[in-house]
């Protein structure tokens, strides 16, 4: 019964996700679209993103993702120890990419601050430099603000 819960709220939350986003393919511009619950620069272009999250109160981690749905772009980003605060993208504990064209750059540097994380949302900042696995081309991804509600 639990799998079968697990299955249908995934399916929602999916569902969710790609009706929030626009249908056409303008510019997508993260400033004028009021479903863009996460927004960013990568290499200056324009990122527009519906998301969901998952904090575990008593391990104190949280994970979100936000995906646009025209561009299948992800941003994924992973905090241990979770709160309001700011968090330094080490390759450590605390992680993040952006996957575009099934390649994904992992941080190598940057942070997140988180401003507000209760049931509700999940809201702050972030810019992050991705690097390719093993090395290589990097995207940097710049002036990353989100409002997330919690989808669980």
């Amino acid at each position: 019964m639990k799998k079968m819960t697990m299955t249908i709220l995934a399916v929602a939350v999916f569902c969710f996700m790609l009706s929030a986003c626009k249908d056409d393919n303008s510019d997508n511009d993260a400033n004028d679209d009021a479903t863009c619950q996460m927004t960013a620069e990568i290499n200056n272009a324009d990122f527009c993103g519906t998301g969901n999250f998952a904090h575990d109160p008593a391990a104190r981690v949280l994970t979100m993702q936000a995906v646009n749905a025209t561009t299948m772009e992800t941003i994924q980003i992973t905090v241990s120890n979770a709160g309001v605060g700011t968090f330094s993208f080490d390759m450590g504990d605390n992680f993040g990419g952006y996957t575009i064209d099934e390649l994904t750059y992992f941080t190598i540097s940057g942070a997140i601050v988180i401003t507000k994380l209760d049931n509700e949302y999940v809201e702050g900042t972030f810019d992050f430099v991705g690097q390719l696995f093993g090395g290589g081309e990097t995207k940097n991804v710049t002036n990353g603000v989100f409002k997330i509600p919690n989808m669980i």
